[in-house]
């Protein structure tokens, strides 16, 4: 009997609030993890590197000893998961831009923390310079992509350079994804109900000819119990759910929060902190309506928890002849 193919994919990057957090305990740390898990298990996770975290580092490598070897460890890993058998693809978060170093942490500026913040001629440019710098670290060509902060709208700012490139999946839609801040703007409401297609100038729009195949990424609903119970996690300080990373997220603002608090709402399928909770049983319900199609959980190794490695790793032993990569 066939079933679905399952995508663990982790978008490898540090916290862009206040505090960016530390490389060993945002990204190294929590990677080597994993890594030991895909050993312990055989099987194989998908990271999405941000490249221009990469970029800015290497140009303010003259400025810091600890930052050249915050580069080498992370360039190192990064080669190491290559050789492994992991796949790693391409992810951007262009606001690195504008990122300044202040002895040994990064301040962020988010006013252009998405594509269309910039000119298609720059936006361009960007794509080709922060390509060419992850893809000097790996053996394997750069073939897929996932937008930072979801942000893959309008894709005419990426076009062009992925053509060029050969990059030609996408994995930044999820089912009735909607946010709209200054940093964040995404609408996936009405997006293809299909599990893969192909598309030419617009993710949301199919088109059997397309250079483009998008794989979404899966989502759930999460009820006012569910936020309800994790407020209570937060409030008891359960280590189990405890955040692995030492750094602080943008926020999706206070509004969309209460919002989410009282009403409920829909989101990726993630192992994050304690919505690694939910994965099992979102993997359950889409296997008891699809025999095929793929099922890609998203999360980030500087906001796994002791219990994301637990529910990961019963993933991995259930179901392993599942595990595929993008």
């Amino acid at each position: 009997m066939n079933k679905p193919s399952v995508y663990v994919t982790f978008d490898y990057e540090l916290f862009f609030g206040p505090h960016a957090g530390s490389v060993e305990a945002c990204i190294l740390s929590p990677t080597t993890r994993l890594i030991s898990l895909g050993e312990q298990y055989g099987v194989r996770f998908t990271f999405f590197v941000d490249a221009g975290m990469l970029c800015a580092m290497r140009a303010n490598l003259h400025r810091s000893d600890a930052l050249k070897a915050q580069y080498q460890a992370i360039t190192s890993q990064i080669t190491e998961l290559d050789r492994l058998g992991h796949v790693v693809q391409l992810h951007i978060h262009p606001h690195w831009e504008d990122a300044v170093l202040e002895g040994n942490s990064w301040r962020f500026d988010v006013t252009r923390y998405r594509i269309d913040h910039f000119s298609e001629a720059d936006a361009d440019g960007l794509i080709r310079r922060y390509h060419a710098e992850l893809q000097s670290h790996i053996n394997k060509p750069l073939t897929a992509f996932r937008a930072g902060g979801w942000c893959i709208q309008p894709f005419v700012n990426f076009r062009s350079a992925f053509e060029a490139l050969g990059i030609t999946t996408d994995s930044s839609l999820y089912a009735n994804g909607y946010m709209n801040t200054y940093s964040h703007q995404f609408d996936f409401r009405g997006m293809p109900t299909d599990q893969i297609w192909r598309f030419s100038i617009d993710p949301m729009m199919k088109d059997a000819a397309g250079t483009f195949i998008e794989i979404p990424i899966a989502a759930t609903a999460y009820s006012q119990f569910f936020y309800a119970k994790m407020l209570l996690n937060r409030l008891f300080k359960n280590s189990k759910y405890a955040v692995l990373g030492d750094g602080r997220a943008i926020g999706g603002g206070r509004k969309r929060q209460l919002q989410s608090i009282l009403r409920g709402d829909h989101g990726v399928v993630s192992l994050d902190s304690f919505r690694c909770t939910q994965v099992e049983n979102a993997l359950r319900r889409y296997e008891s309506r699809h025999s095929d199609g793929h099922f890609v959980i998203i999360a980030h190794p500087k906001a796994l928890s002791q219990g994301s490695f637990e529910v990961l790793a019963r993933l991995a032993k259930n179901h392993k002849l599942q595990f595929n990569v993008l």
